[in-house]
């Protein structure tokens, strides 16, 4: 996830949450056909807003929410390796 100038690397691994700030992803090395990488940030409006909540529950769902309520929900699954986005809500601009 990109957020302002910065990219937000995150997984679940046996129940356990990575999330690192990197560089930005390298497309032909990062994606399996048929994935691709979706601006986050402007489809939430979250640019230049802070992150309010992060919470994971037991079922490997990641939670978060923003300043100007903006929402993002995803899920991994144990035999995936990718997240799934299961409900955003775009916040106030």
């Amino acid at each position: 996830m990109k957020v302002d100038d910065s990219w937000h690397h995150f997984m679940v691994d046996l129940g356990v949450l990575f999330w690192q700030e990197g560089v930005k992803p390298d497309i032909d090395d990062d994606l399996i056909d048929g994935d691709y990488y979706a601006d986050l940030a402007s489809l939430l409006k979250i640019s230049n807003v802070e992150i309010s909540h992060i919470e994971m529950d037991s079922s490997s769902r990641l939670s978060l929410r923003f300043s100007n309520n903006a929402s993002l929900l995803v899920r991994c699954e144990a035999d995936e390796p990718t997240m799934s986005i299961v409900e955003m809500t775009p916040g106030r601009e």
